[in-house]
């Protein structure tokens, strides 16, 4: 691959899900958790079904937009503002309306001063630092990631290289590894192995965390901690205050290196030895990232459970039902 391709975050296509990620389309029942203010959605794009408490919250919202001002002020860019990222930071703000505008607000002053991104010797360092790589697909084909805490040291690479650095890295996933209203969220394993308290670099994965959480809404499928260490508690306790309820709820922690609950919904092949998988652990961090081959439905799963047939796919695109969808062409003709 020219290296010239490599700098631009929207040219990693050969990340792109295989051909049969295309044909799963989320039950209603696995579009989103719990309910009224409680509801977690996992899925915002495509032929979602939106119940009637987010589509009253939602007209209230553009209501209050509209009204304020804040629509013709921070949503101008409609390529960026559509419904479902609205919807997001919605429901990210706990259906608090001031919240996500200010949300918005700071969403966009990052994407001002960030975006576009390119590759370059400060990102390729952090990218070959092994802080943060990719690792497989989970049985929906979410991408797995693993975060490296005890790697993080702010004596070699500053934390404004940290957020550049993870910046690019999931520009090329959100623009190459999902699809919408297909594939929306992300599975991360956090190793902390066994550090002590004193070593844990609280304000740098504060700002790691709350990067994550303030600009890539609702994508995080689960965070498994994991090789925690019992003095984790003190420094968790400072970083949980920042985050927000529906990130919390996502996250699993284990004083093993074996996140056993990743198992439900991802076959091992995906997994590294070294959390309980069977591909070979990664001895050096290489950039671009390779596409981890094998099996991904979880232990006893069938695919005929859970993705529809070729002919389904392309009875779907006829009836106009996969609007907000992106198309795989190989189906439909």
């Amino acid at each position: 691959m020219e290296q010239l391709k490599l700098e631009d975050p929207l040219t990693y296509t050969f990340l792109k899900p295989n051909k049969k990620a295309y044909l799963y389309f989320p039950k209603e029942k696995d579009q989103y958790i719990g309910e009224g203010k409680k509801l977690m959605r996992l899925f915002f794009d495509g032929p979602v079904t939106i119940t009637q408490f987010e589509k009253e919250e939602y007209e209230k919202f553009e209501k209050q937009l509209i009204d304020s001002g804040d629509e013709q002020k921070h949503l101008q860019d409609k390529q960026v503002w559509t419904k479902s990222n609205k919807m997001r930071f919605l429901q990210a703000s706990g259906w608090k309306y001031n919240v996500a505008i200010n949300n918005i607000s700071q969403h966009n002053d990052w994407r001002k001063s960030s975006l576009p991104i390119k590759l370059d010797d400060e990102i390729i360092q952090f990218l070959q630092s092994g802080i943060l790589y990719l690792h497989g697909r989970d049985n929906r084909n979410r991408p797995i990631m693993v975060l490296n805490a005890y790697k993080i040291d702010t004596k070699k690479m500053s934390e404004d290289s940290l957020i550049k650095g993870v910046s690019f890295f999931l520009e090329v996933v959100v623009n190459n590894m999902l699809l919408p209203g297909q594939i929306e969220n992300w599975v991360i394993i956090l190793d902390f192995n066994q550090m002590g308290l004193f070593s844990f670099p609280v304000m740098s994965f504060k700002k790691m965390i709350g990067f994550l959480q303030s600009n890539y809404r609702a994508r995080m499928y689960k965070l498994y901690c994991v090789n925690t260490p019992n003095s984790i508690w003190v420094p968790w306790k400072a970083v949980q205050i920042f985050l927000e309820e529906n990130t919390i709820q996502k996250v699993n922690f284990s004083k093993q290196n074996t996140p056993t609950d990743l198992f439900k919904h991802c076959n091992k092949s995906q997994v590294e030895a070294k959390f309980g998988g069977s591909a070979a652990d990664l001895k050096e961090f290489s950039w671009p990232p390779k596409v981890i081959q094998g099996e991904t439905c979880a232990e006893g799963e069938n695919e005929s459970d859970f993705l529809i047939t070729v002919e389904e796919y392309k009875k779907k695109y006829q009836n106009k039902e996969l609007q907000g969808c992106e198309i795989c062409q190989e189906y439909i003709k």
